[in-house]
């Protein structure tokens, strides 16, 4: 289950479906220059600061080869690099719900179904030259 549960992430960090987290600053806070030439950055209380989750998901300095689907990548976690639910005490409360489910929907979907290349789409991976994934329905036997 942990296998699956690192798959999910890594489709979660590819095909995020909110790429900007909104908070609302609680307290003055000073964001020091990390390089020559900056200017620190000082936010106020009530200040709005937008986070790009999607530009952090597909960054090469937290994720190596980002466009590359690799599950095997979340056997070591950076702190704060993945944010599909959001982050911080303002996150999705259905997060570890919706895990869940995605687990139950594939563990059904493998149950039931061989999954077989098939020739009419193309697909970005490099052993499904030219092919995408289908579903075959199996055989059950009692």
């Amino acid at each position: 289950m942990n296998y699956i549960e690192n798959v999910i992430f890594e489709t979660l960090r590819i095909h995020l479906f909110v790429s900007i987290i909104d908070r609302r600053c609680t307290r003055n806070y000073t964001i020091d220059p990390q390089h020559p030439g900056e200017k620190p950055v000082h936010l106020k209380e009530g200040d709005c600061v937008w986070i790009p989750a999607g530009a952090i998901h597909h960054d090469p300095k937290h994720y190596r080869n980002p466009q590359t689907f690799d599950p095997d990548r979340f056997g070591k976690k950076k702190p704060f690099s993945l944010m599909p639910f959001g982050i911080g005490p303002k996150n999705c409360v259905g997060s570890r719900f919706a895990i869940l489910e995605c687990k139950l929907m594939l563990v059904e979907i493998l149950r039931y179904f061989d999954i077989v290349p098939v020739k009419k789409t193309i697909s970005r991976q490099p052993t499904f030259k030219d092919t995408s994934i289908g579903l075959n329905r199996k055989t059950l036997r009692n």
